[in-house]
Formats: C-alpha cells, sequence, structure tokens
C-alpha cells in the first residue's frame, strides 16, 4: 500500500506526515483503518477535510465495490447535517456533526423552541428520517409547524414529513428515562432514528427540590444521551435555560449574574453550547463550547420570520 505524502495528497504535506508516523500511521491503508477522532486529533484537520481526504484516496486505491462500501460506512458513522440557517452552518464548519450533544441555551424567549421548530422544517425538507421530539413545556405547536412547511412542500409531502416527527409531551423524571429508554431499545431493534430535540430540560428538575435526586437523574440522563450519540450516531438538541442571578450585593443591583440551569454537572456535558439571544427580529447565536475549537469570530446573528430562523 502507498505511503503518505504530499503525491498521495497535497493535504498531507510534511508536517502532517510527521505527525502520523509519530502516531504509527504511515501509509493510507493506516490511515484508512484509523478513527476519525484520533485523525483529527494528530492532524488538527477537520472533520470535513477529513472525510474529504477518506473519499479521495478510497477512490485512488481502493476497488469501486470495496470504496462503495467503505463510504457508506464512513456516512454512517460520521456526517454533517446542515442546520439550514446558513449563517450558524458556517459559524458550525458545514452543521451539525453526528455523535455530538447539542446545547441550545438562552434567556426566556429568546427563541430556542422557534430554533427547534425550524430545524425541524429544515430537516423535514432534507427527508430526514424519524425525528423524536421531547416536549416538557407542553408547548409544541403542530400548527405553527405546518405553517413553516407550507411554505416550501405541497401537502401530501407536507403530511409525509410531520409522519416522521414523533412527539413525546412528558412531566416528569421517570416519564422522561422511560422515553430515552424507549429511543434506546428501537435503535437496537434496528430503527433510524438520526435526531433527539429535548425541548427543554430545567421543567424536569424544578419541581423537586431534591438536589441528590435532580443530580441522579442529570448523571442517567447524561449517560444515556452520550450512549446514543455515540453508539448510534444520533445527533441530540437540548434546549436549556439562562437565568439572571444578583450575587448578593444589593447596592449594586443593576448587576446581575447569567447562569445556565441544570448546575455545574450538566454544564459539562454537551459537546457544542450555543447561546441565543434576542433582540427584537433579531437572534445573535454564539458559539460557546466547541469539541474542536471556539474560533476568534464566535457569533452570528440571524432573524426571525415566519419561516423560521434565516
Amino acid at each position: 500500500m502507498e505511503y503518505l505524502s504530499s503525491s498521495v495528497h497535497l493535504c498531507l504535506n510534511s508536517s502532517i506526515v510527521e505527525r502520523l508516523n509519530g502516531a504509527q500511521i504511515f501509509t493510507v491503508s493506516d490511515f484508512l483503518n484509523s478513527e476519525n477522532k484520533q485523525i483529527e486529533k494528530i492532524t488538527a484537520l477537520t472533520a470535513k477535510e477529513i472525510l474529504e481526504l477518506r473519499k479521495n484516496l478510497l477512490k485512488k486505491f481502493v476497488n469501486a465495490r470495496n470504496a462503495y462500501n467503505y463510504y457508506k460506512s464512513i456516512s454512517n458513522e460520521f456526517a454533517i447535517v446542515p442546520t439550514g440557517i446558513s449563517r450558524l452552518d458556517n459559524l458550525l464548519e458545514g452543521g451539525l456533526f453526528t455523535g455530538n450533544i447539542y446545547e441550545i441555551c438562552g434567556l426566556p424567549a429568546s427563541g430556542k423552541t422557534y430554533f427547534c421548530l425550524t430545524l425541524l422544517n429544515n430537516l423535514a425538507l432534507k427527508h430526514i428520517t424519524e425525528i423524536m421530539y421531547i416536549d416538557t413545556k407542553n408547548d409544541f405547536s403542530a400548527l405553527k409547524l405546518k405553517q413553516m412547511m407550507m411554505y416550501h412542500l405541497e401537502k401530501d409531502d407536507m403530511i409525509a414529513a410531520m409522519n416522521r416527527i414523533i412527539v413525546n409531551k412528558v412531566n416528569s423524571k421517570q416519564h422522561f428515562l422511560s422515553v430515552l429508554l424507549e429511543i434506546k431499545h428501537a435503535l437496537q431493534n434496528g430503527q433510524i432514528i438520526k435526531f433527539v430535540i429535548i425541548d427543554s430540560l430545567p421543567p424536569l428538575i424544578w419541581n423537586s427540590v431534591n438536589h441528590t435526586e435532580n443530580n441522579s437523574f442529570l448523571t442517567y440522563s447524561a449517560n444515556i444521551l452520550h450512549y446514543l450519540a455515540k453508539e448510534y450516531n444520533a445527533i441530540i438538541i437540548v434546549t436549556n435555560l439562562i437565568t439572571l442571578w444578583n450575587e448578593g450585593d444589593f447596592k449594586n443591583r443593576n448587576i446581575m449574574k447569567e447562569k445556565i440551569s441544570c448546575g455545574s454537572f450538566w454544564y459539562t456535558v454537551p459537546n457544542v453550547r450555543i447561546v441565543l439571544k434576542k433582540d427584537k427580529n433579531l437572534c445573535k447565536m454564539t458559539l460557546t463550547k466547541s469539541i474542536r475549537f471556539v474560533p476568534p469570530i464566535n457569533s452570528c446573528d440571524v432573524t426571525f420570520n415566519n419561516n423560521g430562523l434565516i
């Protein structure tokens, strides 16, 4: 098998090849048999660049049938799904990456649920397989989603798209966990579910002041969500609330501190965190956490309209 070099692909400059060799990756075969995340960590290439490099190497060095099968397995393991909100997709290097938990947080009425509806609408246009939507606030609006879809889909296509969205209204920790376990069992039995959207997490713990119980619930929830993301390459979207607190300085009541709900444990759970701030018909989206890196320009402005966020 061909050794890695710039003659194999221009992306493989001497610095990258040296780092790969240091990790015992010498040939094209070694590269193709290595995990995407390992390559990303060694080379500092973006996930999108690694996927394109794999495709090129498969086409160049592997026979067509095997290349196609391998590409299908790579696509299943590692894919990017655009949100359909172009500026946000640019900020996220193409869109949402499978196998990750995304947290969408903001102050009350900042557009978190509207973001979820926009995502559902845009995913429907791509004919994404079943999407699980967990509604803890009991405010999911099928009518609003239908109005969004009417701008893009004919009636029959709209009905088919809405039938692919499974809405679960939950009102307790136990019900929430049972729904997650049902999703897990469905995936284990071969059902294809690429998206799980949870709107929202805080209402499930607000009805209890038992911190031990709440922390146990969040720990168990996080374990299941990470399992769904990693084992089945699902994309998990969780909305969370930002609250304002006065730190006890009553002489400076105008000084308020923002806190993300669900406590310090949950703060570490999402792979990616996006903060929404609404100002009239505009929404500023700021990337505050990422599994790769937070770019110097880490925010974008989008607009609210009847079609969703654009």
